[in-house]
Parts: structure tokens; sequence; C-alpha cells
């Protein structure tokens, strides 16, 4: 399963955990050619070849995950519908796929556009331009899924914040779970001053920001 920016390690790792105990998967995803293919024995991935068209791409996407959706869930029993903002609008998730439809914001449209509005328009990409030209219909469609979901998860208390201020949500069903680590793979070395030296660091202490700066 490829992992391809932020939102994309978020459901790898996910899956993986969720996957350890006991749950079946299926992950809806974009890739270069139609696959269906078991990962493991609990995570399936539907991929979905879309053209390789600026903003036509993504719209085509959409259309074509709504309808891999509705097939997964006539397969499938579906317990949970998990979908993650603000990359997904409503009308690419089918009305009753599954017992509960939760939703993970990552960040918002408001947010996203905010952080592009000093920019100069031309310098920016194609997917950058139509954040900052279409944000009002964005935060439409984002808002649709938001109202329709059981349950939201904010990745920080800054993200709730913004979910109370741009939309009309019960605060209740809104969670705040922070975005999650393998510690397996990412923990405190036994010697840190010999690490510091391997990375030409000095020994004193090193503060290191992980993050957008958004």
């Amino acid at each position: 399963m490829p992992i391809m920016g932020g939102t994309g390690s978020y459901v790898h790792y996910l899956s993986k955990i969720l996957a350890s105990y006991g749950n079946t998967i299926y992950i809806v995803t974009k890739g270069t050619h139609e696959e269906e293919k078991r990962i493991c024995k609990k995570i399936w991935v539907f991929r979905l070849r879309t053209f390789k068209t600026p903003l036509l791409e993504i719209i085509l996407f959409y259309r074509v995950s709504s309808k891999k959706l509705m097939d997964v869930g006539e397969r499938f029993k579906i317990d949970i519908a998990h979908v993650n903002l603000p990359l997904v609008p409503s009308f690419a998730v089918p009305q009753n796929l599954g017992k509960a439809l939760v939703a993970t914001v990552h960040s918002t449209w408001k947010g996203e556009g905010e952080a592009l509005k000093h920019e100069f328009f031309l310098n920016l990409n194609t997917i950058e331009k139509v954040v900052r030209s279409c944000n009002r219909v964005l935060r439409f469609f984002e808002y649709g899924l938001l109202k329709r979901s059981d349950e939201i998860i904010a990745v920080s208390e800054y993200t709730k914040k913004e979910l109370l201020e741009n939309y009309c949500l019960n605060p209740n069903k809104i969670n705040v779970i922070y975005n999650g680590v393998d510690v397996n793979k990412f923990k405190p070395p036994s010697d840190r001053d010999k690490a510091k030296r391997e990375l030409g660091l000095n020994a004193g202490k090193i503060i290191l920001y992980v993050g957008r700066l958004y």
C-alpha cells in the first residue's frame, strides 16, 4: 500500500492498527490502474484509475469512488465508513454506507484558503488555485459531509475550534484525537549524544518541529 502525503500515512498506519485488533479494512483510493488487491488477511485495497487531467481527474475520481463505495457496501458488511476531510466531498460518499459514518478532519477548506490568500495567484499550482477560487463551494460540500457524520475526529484542538467557528455542528460529536506515531520506528536512541554526533549536530539541546506551517 503506497504512502503518499500526510493523509496517506494516516490511513496506512491506522489500517494496520485496526487490522491487528481483528477488524477487516476496505480502502478505496486512486491508482495508475484499476485494481482490487488483498494486502493481507484483513486489508483490501481498491484502486481506481482516473484521467491524468488537472481538476477533471479529481471530479472523475469522486464520481467513480462513489460507485465503488456502493459496490463495496453491497458486497461486504460495513459497520463504519471512515472518511478523511477536507479531501472528500459529501457527494462522493453514498448515503447509508455502513451503520455509522465517522469523519477525521485534518484541516478545513477555509483554513486552506486562508493559508493561500496572500500568495500571488499565478504562482499557485492548479489545485491551490481551485482551493482559493472555489473555496465557498468546497466548504459547502465539506459541511454536507460533516452534518451527515455520526462522529467527527479533529486532529487538534485548533481544528475543533475551526469547525465550531465555521459550521453549525454539535460540539458533543467532535472528539480530538491527535495523530499517532509508530513507536517501533520512531523512538529515542539509547545514546542521544552519539546520535547527534552522527548527524553533525552539537551536543546541546535540539528542538525539532515536525508538521506543516499552516
